[in-house]
Parts: structure tokens; C-alpha cells; sequence
């Protein structure tokens, strides 16, 4: 279930179906695939992502960089030891925002969310 309020914003996707897609219809300035939402730990590791291929992972084998290696992603990185560090407050049990919600261009169906805890769901 999805929550009345998110970390990274809400997003209208011109597309359906897969969480990929769903991703491509929200976030179609993306050439290069850059991740959606990284979160960095203090050794400079991507700790968990948001792929643009609608993936949510802990300890991605291959999060997007940058320039020169950089990890790099497309809306925002975060960082911390572990992913509810990186996102403080929405990670509470009184204040449990998802990270991101995808709704249909009309804004009137969810299509995707992404938990505090980093699960991504397509309802």
C-alpha cells in the first residue's frame, strides 16, 4: 500500500506495464539510463538503487556513473550507511513515506511506489 506522501516526489508516466516502462513514461529524458535515486555509504559504495530498467536493489552490481566513474543518478543521491540513514525521517514507523510514486498521466492511478524500505511495487 502506498503512502500519503513520498521522500522524492510524486511523477505522471505516459506509460504502463512493466516497472521499466512505467520508469521510461516518467523519466523520459534519460539517455544515458542514468539510476533514478542512488544512495551512497561513507566508502563511497551504492548501497541501494532505483534502475532505470525499474529495478530497486541493495548492493547493485551495476549502479550508473558518471563521468570519470562517478556514480551518478538522475533525480538525487543520498547518503548514509544504510538506506533508512540516507533518508532520515521517512524511515520511522510514525512517518513511513515511500521514496517515489508513479502515477498514470491523468494522476489517477498508481503505478509504482518504492517503500521506505527500498521494495518496489507495480500495484
Amino acid at each position: 500500500m502506498s503512502t500519503n506522501g513520498t521522500v522524492f516526489g510524486v511523477y505522471p508516466s505516459t506509460k504502463t506495464g512493466t516497472a521499466a516502462n512505467i520508469i521510461a513514461g516518467a523519466f523520459p529524458n534519460n539517455p544515458q539510463s542514468l539510476d533514478i535515486l542512488q544512495v551512497i555509504n561513507e566508502g563511497g559504495k551504492v548501497i541501494w538503487n532505483l534502475s532505470s530498467a525499474g529495478v530497486a536493489s541493495f548492493n547493485p552490481v551495476n549502479p550508473s556513473q558518471g563521468p570519470k566513474g562517478r556514480f551518478t543518478s538522475l533525480l538525487e543521491q543520498r547518503f548514509g550507511n544504510t538506506l533508512a540513514a540516507a533518508i532520515g525521517g521517512a524511515a520511522n514507523k510514525q512517518n513511513p513515506l515511500d521514496l517515489i510514486q508513479i502515477y498514470s498521466k491523468q494522476g489517477n492511478k498508481l503505478l509504482l511506489h518504492v517503500s521506505n524500505t527500498g521494495v518496489l511495487t507495480t500495484p
